[in-house]
C-alpha cells in the first residue's frame, strides 16, 4: 500500500463555490435582520463542500457560519470566550462581530429547528502549505495548546474516548467479517485492519487505559492544514472552535502534529532528520507516535463499526488513508 499520498488537505487555498439566488436571499435576510454595517451588495460564496451540521460562507470581506443540529447549545455560545482565552496566551484566532442585540453568537428559529450563526472578518484564503517555516510556527502553537487549560462553565458533551470499548467492538466486527461468504475489496482491507488494531491494542494497553480515565482536559482535536490560516507566511488564525473537546492534551497534540507534518512530507519539503531536529526540543518522538497510532486505531474501528454493525458505508473511503497513517507515523516518528 502506498503512503504519503495527496489527501483532502493537500490544497493550499480555500475553495469557493458560487451559490444560487434563493440561498443568497436567505443569507442577506439573516444578516440584514441581525447586523448593522455589513455590506450586502457583494459576491456570496460557499466555502468548501456542503456539510450536514454547518455551513461556511464568504460574503464580501466577511466570514459567515451557520450551525444547526447541535446538542449542546451553551457550548456554541462559549465560542467567543474560547477565542478570548486563546488570544490571551497568544494563540491566534479571529474575533466575532456583534449583532444588533450585541450578541456574538446569534440564535434563531424554532425549538425543533434551531440555528446559530456568527460573523467574523475574512482574514485569509491561505491554509498551511507545508513549508518548514510554517511548520515551526505550528509546532510552537501546539506546544502552547498542550500547556494550556481551558476554563469552561458548561461541559462539552463531546468526549471521543468516553465509553470507548475497542476490544468489544473489534470482537463484534470480527464475527461479522467471518460470516461473509463472498468478501468485497473493503472486506479484505478490513480483515487486514483487524490484525493491525489487535497489535496496537495490546502494545499500547497502558496508554489506552490512561485515555479512558475521566479527564477534565480540553483540547482542539482537529488541528490539520485546513484549520490553520496563514497570511504572508505567518500563522494568523486557528479555526474550527467546535473541535475543542474533552480529550487528553497529549493525544490532540500528537495527532495534530501528525496531520500537519504529513503535508510537509507529501510535498517533500522536509527530510526525516530535519523533522526530528525541529520537534526534539518540544515533544517526545515515541510518545507522539504512540498516541497518533491509538487515534488512527480509534478511527479505523469507527469506520468498520459503521460499515459492519451500523450498515453505514459513508466513511469507507477513509479506511485506506488511516491504514496508511500507521505506516506514515512509524516512518515519521521512529528514529
Amino acid at each position: 500500500m502506498d503512503f504519503f499520498l495527496k489527501d483532502n488537505h493537500f490544497k493550499d487555498t480555500i475553495e469557493l463555490y458560487p451559490i444560487g439566488k434563493v440561498e443568497t436571499y436567505k443569507l442577506k435576510s439573516l444578516i440584514k435582520e441581525n447586523y448593522i454595517g455589513i455590506n450586502l451588495n457583494v459576491e456570496y460564496f460557499r466555502i468548501g463542500d456542503k456539510n450536514i451540521n454547518s455551513q461556511n460562507y464568504k460574503i464580501g470581506d466577511k466570514y459567515f457560519k451557520v450551525i444547526q443540529n447541535i446538542k449542546n447549545k451553551e457550548y456554541i455560545k462559549n465560542f467567543p470566550k474560547i477565542a478570548k482565552q486563546l488570544k490571551d496566551v497568544d494563540i491566534p484566532c479571529s474575533s466575532f462581530i456583534n449583532s444588533i442585540e450585541d450578541k456574538e453568537i446569534v440564535e434563531r428559529g424554532t425549538k425543533k429547528n434551531k440555528i446559530y450563526f456568527y460573523i467574523q472578518d475574512f482574514i485569509s484564503d491561505s491554509f498551511f502549505s507545508g513549508t518548514q517555516s510554517e511548520l515551526i510556527q505550528v509546532i510552537l502553537i501546539l506546544k502552547k495548546f498542550q500547556d494550556f487549560h481551558f476554563n469552561f462553565k458548561d461541559k462539552n458533551p463531546s468526549a471521543p474516548y468516553l465509553n470507548w470499548t475497542p476490544s468489544q467492538t473489534l470482537s463484534k466486527i470480527k464475527i461479522t467479517i467471518n460470516k461473509i461468504l463472498i468478501p468485497s475489496h473493503f472486506d479484505y482491507l478490513a480483515s487486514n485492519c483487524v490484525s493491525i488494531i489487535e497489535k496496537i491494542l495490546i502494545k499500547y494497553e497502558n496508554q489506552i487505559k490512561n485515555l479512558l480515565n475521566n479527564s477534565k482536559e480540553y483540547a482542539h482535536f482537529d488541528i490539520h492544514p485546513h484549520n490553520l490560516l496563514f497570511k504572508d507566511g505567518k500563522l494568523i488564525s486557528i479555526i474550527d472552535l467546535e473541535s475543542i473537546v474533552n480529550v487528553r492534551h497529549v493525544l490532540a497534540t500528537s495527532f495534530g502534529l501528525f496531520k500537519v507534518a504529513r503535508k510537509c512530507f507529501i510535498k517533500k519539503n522536509i527530510k526525516k532528520d530535519e523533522f526530528h531536529n525541529l520537534i526534539k526540543n518540544h515533544f517526545d518522538l515515541e510518545e507522539i507516535k504512540v498516541y497518533t497510532q491509538i487515534e488512527l486505531c480509534r478511527r479505523l474501528l469507527l469506520i468498520m463499526k459503521l460499515h459492519y454493525l451500523d450498515k453505514n458505508d459513508e466513511w469507507d473511503f477513509e479506511l485506506i488513508k488511516h491504514v496508511a497513517g500507521i505506516k506514515e507515523s512509524n516512518y515519521m516518528f521512529s528514529k
